[in-house]
Order: C-alpha cells, then structure tokens, then sequence
C-alpha cells in the first residue's frame, strides 16, 4: 500500500480462493493505493507474466496520488449506471497508454474489445446490468535472467471489476 504521502506499507493478506484480504487504519487524509502485483510462477518460453489489480480508497477530502504505480486501470466515471457512458484510462508509471487492448466482460456473456486512444482512455455504455470485468494488457520487451531463464518479454495485465445498476 501507498500512502497519500507516498510512504510505501506493507500490509498482510489472506489468500480466498479467487481474491487476497487485508485492513488497515488510515492514519492521514488522501487517497491510499493499495496494489497486487503477482508473477506468474514459470514462464512461456522466453516471456514472463506479471498480473497486477489496484484499488484506491479516498479518505477524508484531501485529492492527490503521489508515487509511480504499476500498469493498472482507473475508471474516471463516478455514475455505473445503465446506459451511462463509463469512461476508464490505462496507465503505467502514471503513463497514459496509447492503444492498449481492453477487453470488456459484462453479464450473460457480453465482450467488447476496445483500444486506448492517444490519452489512454476508453469508453463504453454498458446495456444490461450487473458486474463488468475490464481487462487491459501489454507485453513489453524486456531482457533479463529470470528464475535462472532468458527472458525477452513480460506480459502485463491488469483488471477492475465494476457494478453497473
């Protein structure tokens, strides 16, 4: 977790069988960041996989995010509601990513595909209710020694998960 004043705390967690758990006590104003980021155990030949899922939690009035953070979703849409436009962007090191694949995954088998524009955003109008899967992801060439085996590539995917009404 990173704190609004970009103190980074580790915080422990309890694996469930599809999400980790974990607490803490605000001790400041401002928005927290609180970030998993898990490599996959073994690699594809010479590409490794980094999954990463962020939430912030806002507390107090004070507004601001301080520190680099991983490659993540945000959604910048305050109303999830049916027929409203959701408005998301993909970042990395507070980045916006330009035509990043985001897939989205809606209720009763409902996708659509979509790419970042110049800004990193996307947008959709969800048209039935209920839970939104949204996944990017990006490879990025990279060569290093990982777990005793050359590796020329990572894989990065992140997803958010949001409720529409």
């Amino acid at each position: 977790m990173t704190s609004p004043k970009g103190n980074k705390i580790k915080l422990d967690k309890q694996t469930n069988s599809d999400h980790f758990v974990s607490e803490f006590v605000p001790t400041e104003d401002g928005i927290y960041t609180i970030s998993v980021i898990h490599g996959a155990k073994e690699a594809y030949e010479t590409m490794r996989f980094e999954f990463s899922s962020i939430a912030f939690v806002k507390v107090g009035k004070q507004e601001g995010m301080t520190g680099e953070l991983p490659f993540h979703l945000k959604s910048l849409s305050n109303s999830k509601k049916l027929g409203s436009e959701i408005n998301l962007a993909v970042y990395d090191n507070s980045i916006p990513q330009k035509e990043t694949e985001v897939i989205i995954m809606g209720p009763e088998g409902w996708t659509k595909t979509l790419h970042s524009d110049a800004l990193g955003k996307v947008s959709f109008k969800p048209i039935i209710p209920g839970k939104y899967i949204i996944e990017a992801s990006k490879t990025d060439e990279k060569t290093e020694n990982w777990n005793n085996q050359k590796i020329d590539k990572i894989w990065r995917g992140t997803t958010i998960a949001i409720q529409v009404k």
